[in-house]
């Protein structure tokens, strides 16, 4: 470590560099055993607060083995018998951190999230490789083999936790247990298998957790500043992380205004997707249930922050969607892991699986959804660049008479009920002393 971490900001900053040792530590659950739905349903980590560390969470890694349950029933024609899932973390159906009595951190339809953020910004050669090994991202030849029926398989995964953004987190410093809850998903909410009349839900084992993260020893004046800051004025600890908001798309109607409730001091994004009920709640013969994003004919969408349009202009959603794409871009494009790219570099929806369209002959994978590509029509929209006037960038929706408000037009009536899941990534600040932590938000 050769400087202060700009996370953790000190009144009286030490110019000189600073030497660190670092040592990997291999955290294990509060709980042993097998861990699955129907018992056993969280995964309770306490990180280590070894005096005078601190924790690189940024470059951590949670390993597991996740076995898939068989399913019984009648195999559908001109298929393969399998289970399986699309990434390795759609087990995890919500993230909690708790620093002492206080949740710093509530990520709800925690799966859900990742994959949006997937599509964003996984590169076509990084799918196909790194992550088929590691995430247990694929096609559904390569699925099939990774999540095969009864056979352990290891994954190592990030975590996205928001105070996780920090290579320098001061666990050893403050009086308080750091706990991290990751909370499972039932198996019929994505577990996919080709079989009809199933009488059996695929079950699935989570065993031989563990977190990998790097502690770091700084040297001694360090450790004294830092010490000496959080007895006195305390450390202002900057973070971004995201919270979870559902609603219900009645069907028969052409237009919507959908209130969002969130509340806090600097909203930088909202992400959204629509998918219909019935896939949701279609249990394990539905395929997609976590990837599968409708377009229902959406003709435009705007935003009111405040009562304030955002933007001015609604957006476009016909023409193949292309401003609506755009904005969905700008909105991720500083979560991609791929430095110096275009906006085109780091994802791979085309636009026919954007609006949902039918490929042109010959486009097609051999995929089991044959007829059409499975629609990925995500919507989002970046708030920072749009005026800011809160905490750090975004904007305050903190008075008892903010909203956020967005306004969806349909081409044609809604044909059935859809879920949609909005998702608000906004700013957080910890101002963490030896034995006290405040969130401001």
């Amino acid at each position: 470590m050769s400087y202060i971490p700009a996370n953790l900001q000190f009144s009286n900053s030490i110019v000189a560099p600073i030497t660190s040792r670092r040592t990997l530590v291999k955290i294990h659950p509060q709980t042993t055993g097998d861990y699955k739905p129907s018992s056993q349903s969280k995964i309770i980590f306490h990180l280590p607060n070894n005096k005078n560390t601190l924790l690189d969470l940024n470059k951590s890694l949670l390993a597991f083995d996740l076995k898939l349950g068989a399913v019984t029933g009648t195999l559908a024609s001109s298929t393969t018998d399998y289970t399986r899932a699309e990434m390795a973390s759609d087990w995890i159906r919500r993230l909690t951190i708790r620093i002492g009595n206080q949740t710093v951190v509530d990520i709800n339809n925690y799966n859900l999230l990742k994959h949006i953020i997937k599509e964003s910004t996984a590169s076509e050669d990084f799918r196909s490789n790194a992550a088929t090994a590691f995430l247990g991202i694929g096609n559904e030849a390569q699925r099939a083999e990774l999540y095969k029926t009864s056979t352990e398989r290891r994954f190592a995964i990030p975590l996205l936790m928001g105070i996780s953004s920090s290579e320098a987190f001061p666990s050893g410093f403050i009086n308080q247990t750091l706990e991290v809850t990751l909370y499972l998903a039932d198996s019929k909410d994505f577990v996919e298998n080709p079989k009809t009349s199933v009488s059996a839900v695929a079950d699935y084992t989570i065993t031989n957790v563990q977190w990998l993260v790097e502690q770091i020893e700084p040297q001694e004046s360090y450790v004294n500043a830092l010490a000496n800051q959080l007895s006195t004025s305390g450390v202002q600890f900057h973070f971004r992380t995201y919270e979870h908001h559902g609603n219900i798309l009645a069907s028969g109607h052409a237009s919507t205004s959908l209130q969002v409730p969130t509340r806090n001091r600097s909203m930088n994004m909202v992400a959204f997707v629509m998918r219909a009920q019935n896939d949701v709640n279609g249990g394990t013969s539905v395929q997609n249930k976590l990837t599968k994003y409708l377009k229902n004919d959406c003709e435009s969408i705007q935003y009111r922050v405040n009562s304030v349009l955002i933007p001015q202009q609604k957006i476009d959603c016909k023409n193949s969607a292309v401003e609506n794409y755009l904005e969905f871009m700008k909105a991720f494009d500083h979560l991609s892991s791929y430095g110096g790219v275009s906006l085109n570099d780091h994802t791979q929806i085309t636009t026919f699986e954007y609006n949902g369209q039918d490929e042109p002959t010959g486009m097609g994978t051999g995929s089991l959804d044959t007829s059409a590509t499975v629609p990925k029509f995500i919507c989002a929209y970046d708030f920072s660049s749009y005026g800011n006037d809160a905490l750090i960038s975004g904007k305050n929706l903190t008075s008892a008479s903010s909203s956020l408000v967005v306004d969806i037009a349909f081409g044609t009536n809604l044909s059935a009920i859809n879920n949609i899941d909005f998702f608000i990534q906004y700013d957080a600040i910890l101002e963490l002393s030896t034995s006290t932590t405040k969130l401001l938000r």
